[in-house]
Formats: C-alpha cells, sequence, structure tokens
C-alpha cells in the first residue's frame, strides 16, 4: 500500500511538472490552429427520439400479428474539425451518426403467446447530421483546456423494415430471407447540440471527453490532433 501512494505521488508530482512546461502563451495557440477529433458514446439525449418512441410503441401495440422485442443500440458516433480563429474561439463543423434496431416477433395463436424464434421483421433507424460547431476555451493552461460549445445544422432520419416470411421465419434454416425492404425517404429536420463542458488533456495528440444536450451522444470520450 505505501509503495502505491508513493508511485501515485511520484506520478502527480511528475505531471504537475509537466504542465508548467507547457503553460499556454499568448502565441502558444497560434501554432496548432487545426484540430479533428473522433468520438463516440451510447446515446444523445435527442428530443426527435421521444417522438419515433412513441410511433413504435403504438404501432407494437396496435398491431395484432407482431411485437415489438429485442431493441438494439447501435452507439453514437462524431467527427469533428475545428479552427482556432482566437485564443479563446474556435469554429468548425460536427457530423454524428446514431443508430439503434428493433426486432418484431410474430404472436401464434390466441392468448398472444410468443415463440422467439419466429421473426416478423427487423426495424433499424439512422439518424445523421452535419452541423456548424463552435467552442469557447475558458481555460487553457499546461495539458488541460476546458471549454464549451454550441452546434447547428441539418439532420437526415430514416429507417429500413427487413421483412421475414415462411412457417419458420426467423429460424436458423429461413434466417436472411425476406419478401421485401422498405426503405423511407429521408426525413430532414434542424439539428443541433449543446456542450455544457468539454476538456482535452494533451499537446498535438489529446484525449477529450464532453456532456452534451442533443444530436451529440449525453457523454462522450474521444481522441484528437492538433496540426
Amino acid at each position: 500500500m505505501k509503495k502505491t501512494i508513493i508511485i501515485l505521488l511520484l506520478m502527480l508530482t511528475s505531471a504537475n511538472i509537466f504542465s508548467q512546461q507547457y503553460d499556454a502563451t499568448a502565441e502558444d495557440w497560434k501554432q496548432h490552429r487545426n484540430e479533428i477529433t473522433i468520438g463516440a458514446g451510447p446515446l444523445a439525449l435527442n428530443p426527435y427520439y421521444l417522438v419515433t418512441w412513441i410511433i413504435d410503441v403504438a404501432g407494437a401495440i396496435g398491431h395484432n400479428n407482431y411485437k415489438s422485442m429485442n431493441s438494439m443500440l447501435y452507439g453514437n458516433y462524431s467527427f469533428n474539425y475545428h479552427y482556432q480563429t482566437l485564443q479563446w474561439l474556435k469554429v468548425g463543423f460536427k457530423a454524428t451518426y446514431e443508430g439503434r434496431g428493433n426486432d418484431y416477433y410474430e404472436y401464434l395463436d390466441k392468448d398472444k403467446k410468443i415463440v422467439s424464434d419466429v421473426k416478423y421483421s427487423h426495424m433499424s433507424v439512422h439518424w445523421i447530421s452535419l452541423m456548424g460547431s463552435v467552442q469557447f476555451t475558458y481555460y487553457n493552461k499546461g495539458l488541460w483546456k476546458l471549454y464549451s460549445g454550441a452546434d447547428l445544422g441539418v439532420l437526415a432520419y430514416f429507417s429500413q423494415e427487413k421483412y421475414y416470411t415462411g412457417e419458420k421465419a426467423g429460424t436458423t434454416e429461413m434466417r436472411g430471407q425476406t419478401t421485401k425492404n422498405d426503405k423511407n425517404i429521408p426525413v430532414f429536420l434542424p439539428a443541433f447540440d449543446i456542450t455544457p463542458f468539454g476538456f482535452t488533456v494533451g499537446k498535438q495528440v489529446y484525449g477529450m471527453a464532453e456532456l452534451n444536450i442533443g444530436l451529440d451522444s449525453f457523454f462522450k470520450v474521444g481522441i484528437g490532433t492538433r496540426f
């Protein structure tokens, strides 16, 4: 235990010395003004999701032959580019993707009992956004930067449903056979995101974490580079 405490103290001391050596100066921000960041997280706090979720639930309840089962989240992913225009201001763009899937299973009898290997269809839903982005840096010292941000742009929402057929639909013998594939025409909606808090650790290559409200993941981590 003592050895562990000593090692932690040495690491903290080394990090403090290293940070002091890289204190930001008035000209430091001009050296690497371009930033590219790739991030990922579980899901977004997106108000549009609530609407589509209500539609999905209503459709499943209102249909007498199938029920929604086995929801899957594909994750939320983002690509950011920013240019440091001022010591405290970055402008650029952000692209995000998030998806989810639902399997629908058939009822087999009047009591609406479900046999899990009889699949009626699979619905996949996709959200893709492209937004202009600004970030406001309010702490820049050493390896650490703290910032907030706001993004505004356009969102494309579309879904695809894959229907299964046959008495053994969904089993190993029939899986993948379909009657048709429905592709909805994309619906375009306003896209937005607010970053109340974010930070980066590092210089030319850095790690990052953010909290978001909107199209980006509510909790995102990633890696980036400055050049």
